[in-house]
């Protein structure tokens, strides 16, 4: 009886710790990944839900005021988080405001919002399944900061991250 029971206890043990152990070898191999080096705009890691419509392919470096990307791959989908403040001219900040009030595409088109923000902002998409992109414009400072979040839940620390 005893040598049985100690079977049992060996194999429920094993039932138990196999799916632990590689439960921790698979969420300890996740990527983490974050940058604040405004050179490198663009080159993002894992997948995005939706491309990135809002934030501009090409700046000049010396305009940026903050810049921030941070990548976490999960279990069901990448976490993703850009944040690029960005300083314009006269003339190109509000050439900028025209390109971003005319995006549109097959999965959205931008919107005006002045409700959900302190300063007025273009929005892409906004609590869209786990999307959330915009562009939030400061007139007296002419400067346009631009935020893309993908999982918002992960980020809830951030700036400009509204759940």
């Amino acid at each position: 009886m005893k040598e049985e029971n100690r079977k049992n206890i060996t194999i429920i043990g094993l039932i138990v710790l196999i799916p632990v152990i590689t439960a921790v070898v698979y969420f300890a191999s996740f990527e983490k990944y974050e940058t604040t080096s405004a050179s490198d705009l663009g080159q993002y890691k894992g997948t995005f839900y939706y491309s990135v419509a809002l934030i501009p392919e090409k700046i000049d470096n010396s305009k940026v005021v903050d810049y921030k990307y941070i990548y976490e791959q999960s279990l069901l989908d990448d976490s993703q988080y850009i944040y690029l403040s960005y300083q314009y001219d006269d003339n190109s900040y509000q050439a900028e405001k025209e390109r971003l009030s005319k995006i549109k595409d097959e999965y959205a088109s931008v919107k005006y919002d002045e409700k959900h923000f302190k300063l007025p902002a273009y929005v892409y998409m906004f609590h869209e399944g786990d999307n959330n992109e915009y562009a939030i414009i400061d007139d007296e400072k002419m400067q346009i900061t631009y935020v893309y979040v993908q999982c918002p839940f992960d980020f809830v620390e951030e700036k400009y991250v509204i759940q």
